[in-house]
């Protein structure tokens, strides 16, 4: 399932109804024009960017917003595994949404999002956190999925991250 994030990555708190509208909307047209129309209205405006006046119009386009979360600033090619995972670790809740980025293909950034991924979700279910999903209301439904033991196996042929700049 894939979440709306806007067209430009903007600070939609920042930005007129008419534009929020035309970010939220030109990006479900790529999706579709891809080939992967949105089957779940979801968004988590950039960088928490959301207020009463941005929340009412996401929610008279049908979408369920996000806006808690764990974020460790993963984004930043200087941060470690380590320092992503403990960051993560230090916070992580019931019901808590965690926010990754894998980064561009072209640059270092996400290397250590990449590197932690698997020590934070053995740590997590280790602590008897289950995963799950959010439902329309926003809210975190537990899956009951249970660990088999054996470890995450080596991604052995990854799909290319081909990275897409729009606007100016």
């Amino acid at each position: 399932v894939q979440l709306n994030h806007t067209y430009n990555h903007v600070n939609m708190s920042q930005m007129s109804d008419a534009g929020n509208r035309e970010e939220v909307l030109s990006n479900e047209e790529l999706f579709a024009a891809i080939g992967a129309p949105m089957t779940f209205k979801g968004i988590r405006p950039p960088f928490g960017g959301s207020n009463p006046r941005v929340q009412a119009l996401l929610d008279s386009m049908g979408y369920t917003y996000f806006l808690d979360r764990i974020g460790t600033d993963d984004w930043i090619p200087e941060r470690t595994a380590a320092e992503i995972r403990e960051a993560i670790l230090e916070q992580l809740e019931p019901g808590a949404i965690v926010a990754l980025h894998d980064g561009p293909g072209d640059t270092s950034a996400g290397a250590g999002t990449v590197a932690a991924l698997g020590q934070i979700i053995d740590e997590a279910r280790g602590r008897g956190y289950c995963f799950g999903v959010v439902d329309h209301t926003g809210e975190v439904i537990a899956s009951r999925y249970v660990s088999s033991g054996r470890p995450i196996p080596q991604i052995t042929n990854p799909v290319p991250y081909h990275a897409l700049v729009f606007g100016t």
